[in-house]
C-alpha cells in the first residue's frame, strides 16, 4: 500500500473513532470529578488566573483546552457552561491520539499503523474516557506525542522534533501528576534500545548534539512553567507542582476506597462480567498484543528498536500500575496505549505468515474482535455509559440523576413568589457531587455533610437517609409552636446519586400543595413518608 493510500485509510478510521466519541452527553450524567474540573474552570474565568491546589487536583491543561470551546459557545461562568463545551475537549484529544501516529507511518508500515489507529478507534476504554472531562486522555495523547516526535529524532535527529518532543513531555506534566511514571518508563526503555546496538540508535550516537538535549529539556519546563503560573500571573504554582508529589507518594500506598488488587486492571481488560449484563473483554488487543511481544522479532518488516522499545516501556507501565494499590480505571489507559502498539506490530506478524491456515485464521481471529469491541464501544457510550455493570463506570452517578435534577429545577422554578429560594443538601463525606454543576443555576444552594446543631430548615432539602434524624430536630424540637412546618416528600420514591445514596427531597406541605396546583405533575404523587410523630404543626 502506497503511503497516500495509507493515509487516505487513516483519515477513515479517525472519522470512525470521531463518531463513536461524539454526541449523546445528555445520556450520561456528568461524573462527580468532572464536575469538580468544571467548576474550577469556571474559577478560572472569573479570576482570571489559574491557582493549582497540589492536595486533589490536577495540571491545568484540561481547563486550558476547555476556553476555546467554552468562548465559541459565549460561556463566561458556571452557569453559562455546558456539557458539550466540556466534552468535546476529552473527544478532539482522543481523536488527536489516533492521528498522530500517523507521523510514524514510515517507522511502523502501513499494517502496524492502520492496525493501531483501528484499535485505538474502537477499544471501549479508549472510547469511554474519550467522552470523559478528565485529564487522562490528555496525558496519553501527550506520551503518543512524545514517543512520536522522540522516535522521529531517533530516525533523523534535528532541533524541529527534539523542541516538539519536550513540548509534548511538559503538556504530560501541565496535565497528570502520573506523568512521572511515565517519564520513568520511556527513560528505561530508551536506555534499553541504546545499550542493544540497535541500528536505529547508531544514527543518534552519531548525529545528535548536546545542543538537541538542552532544548528538549528546556522546552517542556518552558511549556509547563507557563501552564502552571498561569502565564506567570502565580509563580507559585511551580513549587506546588513539586511538592504535590509528598501527597501522591501517601495517595499511591492505598486510600481506602480506591485500594484494589494488583491484577484489578488486568479483570477489566480480560474479562469483566456483571450477570446479567455483557461481557467485557479487550482480549483481541491483549491477544494480538502478546504475539507481538513474543514473535515480534521474527517481523522484518518493522523497527526491531522501536518494537524493542515499546515491550520494554509497556511491560514496566503495566508492572508500576498494577503494583500501586491505588487504582481507577481510566489509569489503565497509559499501559492499554502500549498494548495496542503491541498489538499492532503483532497484527503485522500474522499478516507476514507464510501458512495459510495460520495468516486467514488469524486475520479472521483478529475481525472478530474488532467487532467486538465495536460493540462494546456502542454500548459504552449508549445504554451502559452510566450502567454499574461497565467496568469503567466507577463511582459515577446513575441516570436518576436526571430526574432528580429535572424535578428539584421544576419545583423551584414554580417558587416565583420568593425572590432567592434557598435548597440545602446534605451528603456525609460531602459526597454530593455532581449536584453543584446540575444546580449551577440556582443562587441559594447550600452542601453540608452533616446537620448543624443550629440549622433552620430550608424550603426544601435534599438529604440522604441517614441525615433523617437529626433533620427532624431541626425542622420540630429545636423550633418554638408556631414556627413549624411540616415537611414531606416532594418524590413519590428514593431516587439515588449513586449506588447506595438514595436521596430524599423535603419540602414543606404548603408549598408542595401549591406547586401542585400550578403545575399540576400527574406523575409525582407526594405522600408524607416522616414518622407520625413528626406530622404535626403547631
Amino acid at each position: 500500500m502506497t503511503d497516500r493510500r495509507c493515509l487516505i485509510v487513516l483519515v477513515l478510521i479517525v472519522l470512525v473513532g470521531l463518531a463513536l466519541r461524539w454526541g449523546q452527553w445528555q445520556l450520561r450524567p456528568l461524573h462527580g470529578d468532572e464536575a469538580i474540573h468544571a467548576v474550577k474552570l469556571s474559577e478560572w474565568m472569573q479570576q482570571g488566573v489559574y491557582r493549582y491546589d497540589p492536595q486533589d487536583y490536577h495540571g491545568p491543561t484540561l481547563n486550558l483546552f476547555t476556553f476555546l470551546p467554552a468562548w465559541l459557545g459565549g460561556a463566561d461562568s458556571l452557569v453559562s457552561l455546558n456539557e458539550a463545551m466540556l466534552l468535546v475537549v476529552p473527544v478532539f484529544f482522543g481523536v488527536g491520539l489516533i492521528a498522530l501516529h500517523g507521523l510514524l507511518l514510515r517507522q511502523l508500515g502501513a499494517v502496524v499503523l492502520l492496525s493501531v489507529a483501528l484499535l485505538l478507534a474502537c477499544s471501549p476504554a479508549f472510547v469511554f474516557y474519550s467522552r470523559y472531562y478528565i485529564q487522562e486522555m490528555l496525558l496519553v495523547c501527550f506520551t503518543a506525542g512524545l514517543i512520536c516526535c522522540g522516535w522521529r529524532y531517533v530516525r533523523r535527529p534535528g532541533m524541529a522534533w527534539a523542541l516538539a518532543a519536550g513540548a509534548f513531555a511538559g503538556l504530560m506534566h501541565a496535565s497528570k501528576e502520573t506523568c512521572v511514571i511515565a517519564y520513568f518508563c520511556l527513560g528505561v526503555a530508551t536506555l534499553v534500545v541504546l545499550f542493544s546496538r540497535s541500528g536505529n540508535f547508531t544514527v543518534v550516537r552519531e548525529s545528535w548534539k548536546p545542543l538537541h538535549l538542552v532544548a528538549t529539556i528546556g522546552a517542556g519546563v518552558l511549556v509547563s512553567t507557563l501552564l502552571f503560573t498561569s502565564f506567570g500571573f502565580n509563580p507559585r504554582g511551580v513549587v506546588d507542582s513539586i511538592l504535590t508529589y509528598l501527597s501522591y507518594l501517601v495517595r499511591a500506598d492505598g486510600a481506602g476506597l480506591h485500594d484494589h488488587p494488583w491484577h484489578f486492571y488486568l479483570e477489566i481488560l480480560t474479562l469483566y462480567h456483571d450477570a446479567p449484563g455483557p461481557i467485557f473483554s479487550e482480549w483481541i488487543i491483549l491477544f494480538l498484543a502478546v504475539v507481538g511481544l513474543c514473535f515480534g522479532h521474527t517481523q522484518t518488516r518493522i523497527s526491531q528498536s522501536f518494537r524493542l522499545f515499546v515491550s520494554v516501556y509497556t511491560v514496566l507501565m503495566l508492572s508500576i500500575y498494577s503494583a500501586i494499590p491505588y487504582k481507577t480505571p481510566w489509569c489503565l489507559l497509559g499501559f492499554h496505549h502500549g498494548l495496542v502498539l503491541l498489538a499492532g506490530i503483532g497484527l503485522s506478524v500474522i499478516v507476514s505468515q507464510r501458512q495459510v491456515v495460520v495468516r486467514y485464521g488469524g486475520l479472521a481471529l483478529a475481525v472478530l474482535g474488532v467487532i467486538h469491541l465495536f460493540w462494546l464501544a456502542l454500548l459504552v457510550r449508549g445504554p451502559y455509559c452510566a450502567d454499574p455493570r461497565s467496568p469503567y463506570v466507577y463511582a459515577h452517578p446513575l441516570p436518576e440523576v436526571h430526574e432528580l435534577v429535572d424535578h428539584v429545577q421544576s419545583f423551584a422554578a414554580a417558587q416565583s413568589e420568593e425572590q432567592v429560594f434557598r435548597v440545602d443538601v446534605f451528603c456525609s463525606g460531602n459526597d454530593y457531587w455532581p449536584l453543584p454543576w446540575y444546580f449551577r443555576n440556582l443562587t441559594a444552594v447550600g452542601y453540608y455533610d452533616q446537620v448543624p446543631s443550629d440549622y433552620q430548615p430550608a424550603p426544601l432539602i435534599l438529604t440522604l437517609p441517614e441525615h433523617i434524624p437529626q433533620l427532624q430536630q431541626a425542622m420540630y424540637q429545636n423550633r418554638p409552636p408556631g414556627r413549624r412546618d411540616l415537611y414531606v416528600d416532594l418524590f413519590d420514591q428514593l431516587l439515588r446519586l449513586r449506588l447506595g445514596r438514595p436521596i430524599r427531597a423535603l419540602t414543606t406541605l404548603e408549598k408542595l400543595q401549591r406547586y401542585k396546583l400550578q403545575s399540576d405533575p400527574p406523575d409525582l404523587p407526594h405522600p408524607p413518608h416522616l414518622p407520625a410523630e413528626a406530622r404535626s404543626r403547631d
